[in-house]
């Protein structure tokens, strides 16, 4: 159980929060930088992964709820959140054997995500990585494109590798016990984000906001030309309050 409690800040949210039989008061700060997104007139998306550890316990609901109304209290324009299930099915399919299986597994996730944090979501437009990027009209274009630049560009696949090695560090044992395949899958699925990036732009999301490090690859995005969008990291930290 979560009680906010009044503050005049538009990054730092104080509440109380229910835990081990006793009320808690916590203060959870927001940092979105660069800020100069704040200035900007462009739509938000807010590309929410599926398995992520910002979520657990009630730590995660405050952080979420934090996230959201500061990037709100800013917005100038409207705010997507894009519940991200199409970009993770490959590296899955090393736990649940077929691409189908994982696909069900990681949009059950989803909708648990959505059912969870339905109230914090409010006054944003949500949708689903299946529907806003795969039923895009230039998503196979985009996707063709990725692919052929892959093959073609040392630059892009040596970045790229490199941010599969540090997948690879912190993923569940699960789906990394094959090192090379998970290495192979792991590609896919970056490529696989790169091209929801490219659809984000074509619709109009010039602003990118993400809870955690964006992909080293993402910033490769920028090298295409009259890609402008800019790649925003939020971090968020929680405290303890302790009365004087």
């Amino acid at each position: 159980m979560i009680k906010d409690i009044a503050n005049n800040s538009r990054r730092k949210w104080l509440y109380e929060s229910y835990e081990n039989n006793a009320w808690i008061k916590k203060m959870v700060e927001v940092y979105v930088k660069p800020n100069h997104w704040e200035n900007n007139n462009s739509p938000i998306v807010l590309p929410f992964s599926i398995q992520s550890a910002i979520y657990d316990g009630i730590n995660g609901d405050l952080k979420i709820k934090s996230l959201l109304q500061t990037v709100k209290s800013y917005a100038k324009n409207k705010v997507l959140i894009l519940l991200s299930e199409g970009a993770h099915v490959h590296a899955l399919t090393l736990k649940h054997h077929t691409y189908e299986n994982a696909h069900l597994a990681i949009k059950e996730e989803a909708n648990h995500l959505l059912e969870r944090f339905k109230d914090y979501f409010s006054g944003c437009e949500v949708n689903f990585w299946d529907d806003f990027v795969w039923k895009n009209s230039n998503y196979e274009k985009f996707k063709t494109l990725l692919q052929q630049e892959y093959d073609s560009n040392e630059s892009l696949r040596s970045v790229i590798q490199s941010d599969v090695e540090r997948l690879h560090e912190y993923m569940d044992p699960q789906i990394s016990t094959d090192k090379k395949l998970f290495q192979e899958k792991s590609t896919l699925d970056l490529l696989e984000m790169l091209t929801g990036f490219m659809v984000m732009h074509a619709e109009g999301y010039k602003v990118v906001i993400y809870p955690g490090s964006m992909p080293n690859s993402f910033l490769y995005l920028q090298n295409f030309t009259d890609f402008n969008s800019m790649f925003i990291n939020a971090s968020i930290k929680i405290r303890n309050l302790v009365a004087a």
